[in-house]
Formats: C-alpha cells, structure tokens, sequence
C-alpha cells in the first residue's frame, strides 16, 4: 500500500477533493454507484488519524494553492483550531465556506454548498491553477437518509454534539454504520454533480478514516470517531481516486 503524502505531489492534480474522515472500504464499496465519472483507485496510507497531525504531514510548507474549506480549522483567519498549523500560512488564498455556509441546525457545512460556491466561481470566473475543495462529510454529524445530529437539550440553551449521542448509547452500531453510508452518499452525489464541470486533473482522497464501533477491547469512546496517534486501518486506509477530466 502506496503512502498517501508520498502521492500528493506524484501526481500532478489539478484539484484535490478532500472528503474529511472517508474510509476507504466504504469509499470503495459505494462510490461506482454515485460517481459516474470513473478513475482508478486505490487504497492508501494516511499518515494520521486525524486532520491537524494529517495537515501537518500533507502541507508542511507553503503552496500556491486555493483552498474552499468547509472546515473551521482551514480558515484565513490566521487561527489554529489544534496546535501550531495555520492553513493561512500554508495555503496562498482561502474561501471560509464554513464561516457563512454553516448550517446551525445541521451543525456543518451541507455538500450542496460547497459545489455551489465552486460552481458560481467555474460559471463567472476562471478556475485557479490549483484548487483544494474540502468538504465536510462523510464527518458526523451524519445529515443523510438515516440521521444523526446534534440534539438541543434545555430548552435549546445547549447543544448535545451528534457524536457524544453515540458514545453515550442512544444508538446501536448498525445504525451508526447506515448513518455513516448515508452521510457519505450523500457527498458522493453532491460531488457527481460538480466533477463533469472540473475540468483537469483531479484527485478524490480522504485525510483519515473513522471508528464505527469496532474493537470490543477498548472502551465505547475510543470505538467511534478518530483519535490521534491511533495506527487502525480503519482511520488510517483511505481513498486516492485519480480521475483525468
């Protein structure tokens, strides 16, 4: 299995989509039925189990690169949301998708908005020479067919995250699972919608994988969600599917 920061500059991408904790057997078993664009895939190495360290690693340096970032820890506000990694100091330009996009009831950035913006800007503007779109899902809150969301309690003065429901048992693994699917179909035929549109070289991957109720031997927490430092293939295989547009 291939390293996935070993294939990051190899290959000579026009765009990157970053599909934020995609695994890649889920990726796998779904995305010929939601894609119709077909690249070849393969499985890779993420070199960690979360975003940050995952940044760190992919983009330690500073790249002529456009970023539209459904992610609050990739913004150009000059904030780090976790450590030192700044994606301002990284990245050449910014769109803040998640600082306008952000749906408070869904608690995330919906697909459909990140492929709008990207599509309003291919529809009057010229594409820059090399985009990162970075969208929010399969990452819980889970918003497709089956749900998982965030929950207010006390009148709406507090919101109960959408994962502490799961860790807390108000959800079988099944259903964690088909929320999963779900929320991953859902990106898949959002991001259908925008690739015919992409024209390039373009590269659909993970930055890591997720825990849905696996290993029995650890304690429900450390079973659901990614954690850092954590060597699984469940968090660390992820999709690297290259489509030449």
């Amino acid at each position: 299995m291939k390293n996935q920061e070993d294939l990051l500059w190899k290959f000579d991408w026009d765009t990157l989509v970053v599909l934020d904790a995609c695994r890649y057997d889920y990726f796998n078993d779904l995305y010929l039925d939601h894609v119709t664009k077909k690249g070849v895939l393969s499985k890779v190495r993420s070199p960690a189990s979360q975003t940050y360290p995952w940044l760190h690693h992919m983009f330690p340096d500073k790249y002529e690169c456009h970023v539209y970032s459904a992610h609050p820890g990739i913004n150009s506000k000059g904030v780090a949301r976790a450590g030192t990694w700044k994606a301002d100091e990284h990245f050449k330009t910014i769109d803040d998708l998640w600082d306008w996009g952000w749906d408070n009831e869904l608690s995330t950035v919906h697909p459909t908005i990140v492929v709008e913006k990207v599509m309003d800007d291919i529809n009057n503007y010229e594409l820059r020479d090399k985009n990162i779109i970075w969208f929010m899902q399969p990452h819980f809150p889970y918003i497709g067919k089956f749900k998982i969301e965030a929950e207010w309690v006390n009148d709406k003065r507090m919101l109960k995250h959408a994962w502490t429901r799961i860790i807390e048992g108000e959800y079988p693994v099944s259903a964690v699972r088909e929320a999963y699917r779900d929320n991953l179909t859902l990106v898949l035929d959002s991001l259908d919608s925008l690739l015919p549109n992409i024209g390039g070289r373009t590269v659909v991957t993970g930055d890591h994988g997720e825990l849905l109720g696996e290993y029995t031997n650890l304690n429900r927490k450390q079973r659901f969600g990614h954690w850092p430092g954590m060597d699984l293939p469940e968090l660390r295989e992820v999709p690297w599917l290259e489509l030449k547009l």
